[in-house]
């Protein structure tokens, strides 16, 4: 599909779909709940950057012994000012760029690349942020809130242990793991 059809159908999209704020319409006639206040991670991220981000992420796999990390191997935790001082790097190259200057990083060769490394670094570091923001922290490999009790006063750690195929959630209002004890 060229990026001309592409445009159509999503005109084509825009007229057939109304959202009056409490129950969309389509085209067809089917109707669902309003999508305001949704995220919306379809019209916030693009294929084209996730699908070269990630062919970088891949490309650096790699390691200098020749083995290969796992893709979530960034996960378990690298400090937020390596993060910082790597993408300070990869941003002076993009500005390096955009001024017409050569890049000089040998292994971010391409704007592309630079990019990637600039987005990989900002979201590092948000994902540290993020997991201390919420107390997360991985035992096992598996991510959990660190503090949670339910309402009958059980914390993660019994949550975890007791049983992982309970899932009755205590609070769904808070977004909080949900407790495995039985309410």
């Amino acid at each position: 599909m060229d990026l001309s059809e592409f445009t159509r159908k999503q005109h084509k999209k825009a007229i057939d779909d109304f959202d009056d704020g409490t129950l969309r319409t389509f085209g067809t006639g089917a109707t669902r709940d309003t999508a305001e206040d949704k995220l919306d991670f379809e019209g916030f991220l693009s294929p084209l950057v996730l699908e070269r981000y990630a062919e970088y992420m891949h490309e650096n796999r790699k390691q200098s012994d020749g083995s290969m990390r796992d893709s979530d191997n960034w996960q378990k935790g690298i400090p937020t000012r390596q993060y910082l001082k790597s993408g300070w790097r990869h941003f002076k190259d993009w500005w390096r760029a955009d001024r017409g200057l050569p890049l000089l990083d040998q292994k971010c060769d391409t704007i592309e690349k630079v990019l990637c490394g600039l987005i990989f670094n900002a979201s590092g570091y948000l994902h540290e942020h993020l997991k201390k923001k919420y107390g997360f922290h991985q035992p096992d490999g598996i991510t959990y809130l660190k503090e949670n009790t339910c309402q009958k006063g059980g914390t993660d750690a019994e949550n975890i242990t007791e049983s992982k195929s309970k899932s009755k959630c205590c609070d769904e209002s808070t977004g909080r793991m949900p407790c495995l004890h039985q309410a």
